[in-house]
């Protein structure tokens, strides 16, 4: 199923913010890292003991993953494909850190959001606008689709 007109314009109004090359570029660094960052907190919420016995594998960052997913795929099919492998490569990128180095998830998703937030607010700076998500924190949810989109039009992938 392609975008909607409706997903397109959202698309655009969220675009609006970021048309200076290198505030698209902070932010195509950015959001990856904040979308880890977001799923890193996620992740260290303490699971019941009761089910961490009947699935040791559970964790909330699986829920944080599966919301975004939901939420991209309600937009386009290819679109909620793209965020839904973003946010599992941040979620892999976690899991190889704490499994392969022994860094703890929350210094990943403390460094994630870090790195993150200055970089975004840098390029609001150059665009000399604020982010939209002060005036309408809902799009923070549409960042992820936004970026996955921009690559799909690099790329002539329909969406």
């Amino acid at each position: 199923m392609p975008a909607s007109p409706a997903t397109r314009a959202r698309l655009a109004a969220y675009g609006r913010h970021h048309r200076h090359p290198a505030n698209v570029a902070l932010h195509a660094a950015a959001l990856p890292l904040l979308v880890t960052g977001v799923v890193g907190l996620a992740w260290i919420v303490p699971v019941p003991a009761g089910w961490q016995a009947a699935a040791p594998w559970f964790n909330w960052a699986l829920v944080a993953v599966g919301a975004a997913a939901w939420h991209a795929f309600r937009l386009s099919f290819a679109l909620g494909a793209g965020v839904l492998l973003l946010v599992a490569l941040g979620y892999s990128g976690l899991a190889l850190l704490e499994a392969g180095v022994g860094l703890p998830v929350w210094k990943c998703a403390t460094l994630g959001l870090a790195g993150a937030l200055p970089l975004q607010f840098l390029g609001h700076q150059l665009e000399r606008n604020q982010p939209a998500t002060f005036r309408e924190p809902r799009l923070a949810l549409l960042g992820p689709a936004w970026l996955v989109s921009r690559l799909y039009d690099r790329t002539g992938q329909p969406y």
